[in-house]
């Protein structure tokens, strides 16, 4: 049988590392603990009913188009005769999976509903050549509906 001397602590770090181990796990658990206790309450929040779209969409259909086609809206001012690019409503046509009906859809606000005349101006790529002008149309009257406007970019004039 083995005695241990005062002097022997061979058998005691062991235990002694595992008990600071232990302090130090203890002492993590209760400052989290004491930190998630401290949080403020939160406040209740009262669901809100939703609100109706206020405003509509106008959208471009195109039959017979490629990929990277850009399309434009302009406004016709009567009065002078002329047709001014608005800034806000350019961009490419989105393709379907047939690769050759595209569609561009925008947002109408409210102050814009019900006015007009508009139309689309598409060209084969982003500041290149016109491919179309359609038809003038007018924005949509009321909330929550669409101005649809189709083109058919395989048909000619030419007989």
């Amino acid at each position: 049988m083995r005695y241990l001397s005062k002097t022997d602590t061979s058998y005691f770090r062991p235990m002694l590392m595992g008990g600071v181990f232990l302090l130090i796990i203890a002492a993590l658990m209760a400052s989290a603990y004491t930190a998630e206790a401290e949080l403020p309450p939160r406040p209740e929040v009262t669901p809100v009913a939703s609100t109706p779209l206020q405003g509509g969409q106008i959208q471009l259909v195109v039959d017979n188009g490629t990929a990277g086609q850009w399309t434009e809206i302009q406004w016709h001012d009567v009065q002078n005769d002329i047709w001014y690019t608005v800034d806000g409503w350019k961009g490419h046509v989105t393709l379907e999976s047939d690769g050759t009906t595209g569609t561009q859809t925008w947002w109408v606000g409210r102050k814009q509903l019900n006015t007009g005349p508009y139309r689309w101006v598409i060209y084969d790529m982003e500041g290149g050549e016109l491919v179309a002008v359609t038809d003038s149309f007018d924005t949509p009257v009321s909330d929550e509906t669409a101005t649809v406007v189709m083109i058919d970019l395989g048909e000619t004039d030419e007989e």
